[in-house]
């Protein structure tokens, strides 16, 4: 039964990501590090409120678990900081959210990004392609992408909803001849 879990872990982490089948710890799962999930504050949002046994490492049942996932990148600043303070508006971290790793959550209906804004410095989204992976995905929110300009939900294939909110370098969006997309918010 053992062989049977790590088995059908592996078969899952090595189809939707770069994760080998070996790089999962037998009994354990997939480690949470900066190989597998290279965005600081994913990393940090998926210790607190996914890795349920805090043991550094996603089960196959925590990772079925999640239906959604989202960061509100000054939620997870130091409580020391308000959410307006200096942490979210001079550190680089809280700025970026890189989506590599994040395909691995099949289950994931419905997500929420929103970056903070850092002085002098383009804050938004990279790799929002690994998000075309997850088949389950119907609703999208992304608000303060100031990087991206020409967005590509082609092969977002159950997307039905999407707002892209204070996004101030939109030039495209494009959606495949399949979409079925029925709400799409551009405001702010």
């Amino acid at each position: 039964i053992i062989m049977v879990s790590v088995m059908s872990l592996a078969s899952i982490v090595s189809v939707y990501t770069n994760v080998a089948a070996s790089e999962i710890t037998e009994n354990i799962g997939i480690k949470i590090d900066k190989k597998q999930f290279p965005c600081e504050l994913i990393r940090e949002k998926i210790m607190q409120d996914i890795d349920i046994d805090k043991n550094g490492y996603l089960s196959e049942e925590e990772i079925n678990a999640v239906v959604a996932f989202g960061i509100d990148a000054a939620d997870l600043q130091d409580e020391e900081h308000s959410k307006i303070g200096e942490k979210a508006f001079y550190n680089k971290k809280y700025g970026r959210i890189d989506f590599t790793g994040v395909e691995i959550f099949k289950n994931i209906k419905s997500m929420g990004w929103t970056v903070a804004g850092v002085f002098d410095y383009r804050c938004g989204i990279e790799n929002l392609d690994c998000l075309s992976k997850l088949p389950k995905l119907e609703k999208l929110h992304i608000r303060y992408d100031s990087l991206t300009k020409n967005y590509d939900f082609s092969k977002f294939r159950s997307l039905k909803k999407l707002s892209l909110l204070e996004c101030d370098r939109v030039k495209s969006i494009k959606f495949g001849k399949n979409s079925k997309i029925q709400v799409l918010d551009l405001s702010g």
